[in-house]
């Protein structure tokens, strides 16, 4: 018998922060049974109504891990007792930024998270704000680093031509890419030959600045791309930009080091933490301190890998380990 069933989104619904933490499991562990299943149909009518129906026949688990909080009201459909619910962050409620309709689903979603018998948060911010905008207790909730890091070998190619290439991660607000924009064509009035490459997708108001000031010869855009393109994307970068507002962990600067990529993220308590004196942190709302952070970093590349040893392997498995018990 599986002992531990893992309880991911639907495979239309999964971001990239869930795609690397279950893979970190998959590594660590072989007795469990993954769900992560995909739809043709409508995928909100799919997680609401049929994916609970799967659940309901599943009732042989002696764990029950759901992966992700925006999928917690699943417990519903299991065992209270046995369940346990991973949250990564609790941003759109610190930064009240949905709409009056957007926020009763997502209250909706995240409402099994007060029913677990357990909940990891990827870091003490995200269990602050558990107990801040929840109100769940702080012995409730556990701190459970979300990856391990497997030391990259790959080595980066030899450049091509002096344009420098900038990569930038996510699609949400927080993730503060109005002020990349400006930057952007800060490094470009300044005659800079720089490239911003985007995994993600750009707002309408970031499109309308794009066109605005012709910058898009400047810019390559990605989205949905297997992690071997990923791979590809980081090697061949330069420097990640990566300055958040909010943050419930922070896992692209810690891959970037990994692929000797320098860093420039925020002055915000995750990032520190995880960071520590490894890259250069910048005020998130100032566009000129992130370009002359930029200037500097391309002249001078500051990368300390070091801070990755305790992103292991070893401790992750015991870690996870405890709570599946």
């Amino acid at each position: 018998m599986k002992q531990v069933l893992i309880i991911g989104n639907i495979k239309e619904d999964t971001g990239f922060s869930c795609e690397t933490y279950i893979k970190c499991l998959k590594g660590c562990f072989q007795n469990f049974e993954y769900l992560q299943p995909s739809t043709k149909f409508h995928p909100k009518l799919y997680k609401n109504f049929i994916y609970p129906l799967k659940l309901i026949l599943k009732r042989n688990y002696k764990v029950y891990h759901i992966l992700d909080h925006s999928s917690s009201f699943l417990i519903n459909f299991l065992p209270k007792n046995k369940t346990i619910i991973t949250c990564h962050d609790l941003i759109p409620l610190k930064e009240n930024c949905l709409s009056f309709r957007a926020k009763i689903f997502y209250k909706y979603y995240i409402s099994g998270l007060k029913k677990a018998k357990l909940i990891i948060a990827v870091s003490e911010q995200t269990k602050i704000d558990l107990n801040k905008y929840l109100k769940i207790s702080m012995e409730k909730i556990k701190i459970k680093n979300p990856l391990y890091i497997k030391k990259i070998t790959t080595k980066k190619p030899k450049p091509k031509g002096n344009i420098k290439r900038l990569i930038c991660m996510g699609s949400g607000n927080y993730k503060n890419h109005n002020i990349i924009l400006k930057s952007l064509k800060e490094l470009i009035d300044k005659n800079y030959k720089v490239k911003l490459v985007k995994v993600g997708r750009f707002n309408d108001k970031q499109k309308d600045y794009i066109s605005e000031f012709k910058l898009e010869e400047h810019i390559e855009i990605y989205n949905n791309i297997t992690d071997e393109k990923l791979e590809n994307l980081y090697i061949s970068s330069d420097l990640l930009l990566f300055p958040s507002t909010n943050e419930g962990f922070g896992i692209p600067p810690l891959e970037a080091i990994n692929y000797g990529i320098p860093v420039i993220s925020s002055k915000i308590n995750i990032i520190e933490k995880n960071l520590e004196n490894s890259s250069i942190l910048i005020n998130p709302h100032d566009s000129k301190e992130l370009t002359r952070a930029i200037i500097l970093s391309l002249q001078n590349p500051k990368i300390d890998r070091s801070i990755l040893d305790k992103f292991n392997k070893k401790d992750f498995k015991k870690s996870y380990s405890e709570v599946y018990r």
